[in-house]
């Protein structure tokens, strides 16, 4: 009975994950649905693989966690800047319709933003005159928002 269970909460999973995919794609939208697979791609293959370019950037804030010195409080991952031009020019390549509904969505009406990292000294150690003694340089994330679509 507790396989049951589980096999259909699983089952209610993976169709609410399908739900929050765009139509005709296997990458675009909130996670993926591309079974484990790299190269399994929906119909629209050339905005899908635009938006698993996008999924694999390796500069991001998980939703809800802490990462570069931001909070990111949104149910969704924060993506680097320089991640979502190449996200925006790469849709913009691809110049479909399947494109220009993800990028009007992603940068017109849910107005993502995105986030820079800059190198910023901290002091660790004072002297009794105040100057610094021993100090670290950290990278802290500043968001921004994106150009419109």
């Amino acid at each position: 009975m507790n396989s049951r269970n589980d096999l259909h909460a699983k089952r209610q999973r993976r169709e609410l994950a399908d739900w929050l995919i765009a139509p005709n794609t296997r990458w675009c939208g909130r996670g993926n649905n591309a079974n484990n697979t790299y190269n399994y791609l929906g119909g629209a293959s050339s905005t899908d693989k635009c938006c698993r370019k996008h999924d694999h950037c390796k500069v991001y804030i998980n939703a809800m966690s802490n990462r570069y010195d931001l909070f990111n409080y949104r149910p969704y991952t924060l993506s680097h800047c320089s991640c979502d031009r190449r996200f925006r020019t790469c849709l913009k390549m691809a110049n479909d319709h399947d494109a220009k509904t993800i990028g009007k969505l992603f940068f017109n009406i849910a107005q993502m933003q995105c986030f820079v990292l800059r190198k910023e000294r901290i002091c660790l150690q004072r002297a009794a005159d105040g100057s610094c003694l021993k100090e670290h340089i950290k990278q802290k994330a500043y968001l921004r928002n994106n150009k419109k679509y």
